[in-house]
């Protein structure tokens, strides 16, 4: 019986431990990243559509529109098309932005809820009416682009990037404790870590804001991503039909992260359970495919897939390890030793991840102080879980309550 509880551990330990031999390969690959080359030859012109899927979002969308009707590519492209998608909406959004200039698509259709189905309706409608479109760009109503957003796209379409992911970061890192840690947490995964899958030549994941699509993606692969985290649906479609997703760091988007305990709830709920349900849906076809053709975009997918969010995996390190360590000084065996032992390793390659990972992304400095709030950040994040445990998380896409933005 204690051989079997060793080896359980010893399996559990070792487990983990490659996750963050994972994380850390990403983070020294990207110390290790440069940018791109600029193109010397005349760069191609392309024609943008800018799509902002909107449901009910009277409060923010009139913060977003001047820096959206500010975006420009090169002088030689055409001025964007900027299209709000009013989805299903009960407020005012559609006579906001019309007011403003804005061309608005409005969708009433209950029985299909949700930004996926307002992407796909919306894309659709886009042959017809700008039939000479190269590339549509997808900006969450509770944004703010970078002026250089989209022209860093066009350089990284004319590098031959398909499909780009920007920089998506927080515009309120330092309103509290909440949204400090997501700034935090997006340092990591939405920057550090697609530096090192940059380096090592795999693909990025989409997040849903600040991501451009060309339209031959779009002909090849349609938009078709329904669930709670629709980017990473189409993301697993585009690289198991061997399509990249490139990051570029200098199209920065800056997104409202929830400042109260309850837009914070209901958004996790929503990233997580959601990230929970495309893992068990993507991750065996995505591993028979990486083995079937030793591809490793393929298993870079399933592995971040099957890495737990970063606050998860803390926690569940430190459980581990808390029991290994006591098992291993109560019972003395070999076995549990060697456990504890990698699981304390994986606890110091957690904090040389956080650490290192931070620098490497410049973040301000007063953020490491900030970071001694995280027991009470966790101690929330266990609430989360525990609901998701509880299965009480949405089993449909659910808007995360918004406040004004403050530029």
């Amino acid at each position: 019986m204690i051989l079997l509880i060793g080896l359980a551990a010893l399996l559990v330990a070792i487990g983990f431990a490659l996750e963050i031999c994972y994380i850390l390969l990403l983070t020294v690959a990207a110390l290790f990243y440069h940018e791109p080359k600029t193109i010397s030859s005349r760069p191609k012109s392309a024609r943008f559509v800018i799509l902002v899927p909107a449901h009910n979002e009277s409060l923010t969308l009139p913060t977003l529109l001047g820096p959206l009707k500010a975006l420009k590519a090169s002088p030689a492209s055409p001025p964007p098309v900027l299209i709000v998608i009013a989805d299903n909406c009960t407020d005012n959004t559609a006579e906001i932005a019309r007011a403003a200039g804005i061309i608005v698509y409005e969708r009433h259709d209950l029985s299909a809820k949700g930004k996926g189905y307002a992407l796909e309706w919306a894309i659709q409608k886009l042959e017809a009416d700008f039939p000479d479109y190269n590339a549509i760009a997808i900006i969450d109503a509770d944004t703010l682009p970078d002026t250089n957003f989209l022209n860093e796209a066009e350089n990284a379409l004319n590098r031959g990037a398909q499909v780009i992911q920007g920089r998506y970061d927080v515009l309120n890192p330092f309103e509290n404790q909440r949204t400090t840690m997501q700034y935090v947490a997006f340092a990591l995964s939405n920057h550090l870590r697609p530096l090192g899958r940059m380096t090592l030549q795999l693909s990025d994941w989409l997040r849903g804001n600040g991501m451009v699509i060309s339209r031959e993606v779009l002909e090849k692969l349609p938009w078709q991503a329904y669930g709670l985290v629709e980017d990473m649906e189409y993301t697993s479609k585009l690289v198991q039909n061997n399509y990249k997703v490139t990051y570029a760091p200098k199209a920065i988007v800056y997104g409202q992260a929830p400042a109260t305990a309850e837009q914070a709830t209901s958004q996790r709920l929503r990233w997580e359970g959601g990230r929970g349900q495309q893992a068990r849906r993507d991750v065996p076809p995505l591993l028979k495919q990486a083995l079937a053709k030793r591809n490793f975009i393929l298993l870079d997918r399933a592995m971040d897939l099957l890495i737990p969010p970063f606050t998860l995996l803390i926690m569940l390190t430190s459980l581990v390890a808390s029991f290994n360590v006591l098992a291993a000084l109560l019972l003395k065996t070999k076995i549990l030793k060697r456990a504890a032992a990698i699981s304390l390793a994986s606890l110091a390659g957690l904090v040389a991840y956080v650490v290192g990972g931070l620098l490497i992304a410049r973040v301000p400095a007063r953020t490491f102080l900030l970071l001694l709030d995280a027991p009470f950040y966790l101690l929330w994040k266990a609430r989360v879980y525990l609901r998701l445990l509880s299965k009480r998380a949405p089993t449909e896409w659910v808007r995360t309550a918004r406040n004004p933005i403050k530029e």
